[in-house]
């Protein structure tokens, strides 16, 4: 009889460990239920109020469950969801509302997801001086606080800066090293830096970078 119930504790703890293991297969690494309504969420951040409305709910879930890292997801997604209005202005103010919970948390990366909302936005917008100006901010607190991806962002950023002014060969480089910081990145896309270079390659007909 007690082999019997040793037995059976062992086998619920096998279970335990390993729905805790499946509950976090996907890319960010958290709850799966949650996952699962981020991307509900992401899909509609261009919706009006619904966007914002779902974001405060996924926000709520995972304080409900002391989750951090989606809630730090959650915050930055705001920025986004402004962004998609067109607000530029509220994206900025959402963004300095945000900023010390984003530093404050061990996930610093969604810090700087949210502030590169905003330089991209110059970028593309044709404030370059701007963008530039604010990037070398950007760098430098990615270095300051060590973020990796930070640093990946910072790099592909000013590739873009370079890339828009049709300075492909200056671009390319800059590309190839934020990919190099990106493969240490479990949070940076590295299809994302290998079109960039892909792109950049096109049009200086490098066929075989």
């Amino acid at each position: 009889m007690k082999g019997c119930k040793l037995l059976h504790i062992f086998v619920m703890i096998l279970f335990l460990s390993q729905t805790s293991t499946f509950a976090q297969n996907n890319a960010y690494k958290i709850n799966d239920a949650l996952y699962e309504y981020l991307v509900l969420a992401q899909n509609n951040l261009k919706v009006p109020i619904l966007g914002l409305s779902m974001l405060d709910t996924l926000y709520a879930k995972a304080k409900k469950t002391d989750d951090l890292k989606t809630q730090c997801i959650a915050f930055s997604l705001r920025v986004n969801y402004y962004h998609y209005q067109n607000n530029g202005v509220m994206a900025r103010q959402e963004f300095n509302r945000i900023a010390p919970f984003l530093l404050n948390s061990p996930f610093k990366e969604f810090y700087f997801k949210a502030w590169g909302v905003l330089i991209t936005e110059n970028i593309h917008s044709g404030k370059y001086a701007q963008a530039a100006s604010e990037l070398n901010k950007f760098q430098a607190e990615a270095k300051d606080l060590n973020c990796i991806y930070g640093l990946a962002e910072s790099y592909r950023m000013q590739g873009d800066i370079c890339y828009m002014h049709d300075v492909y060969r200056l671009a390319l480089p800059l590309y190839h090293k934020a990919v190099y910081y990106a493969k240490s990145s479990p949070y940076a896309d590295l299809s994302f830096y290998y079109r960039c270079i892909g792109c950049c390659c096109f049009r200086l007909r490098r066929w075989k970078d």
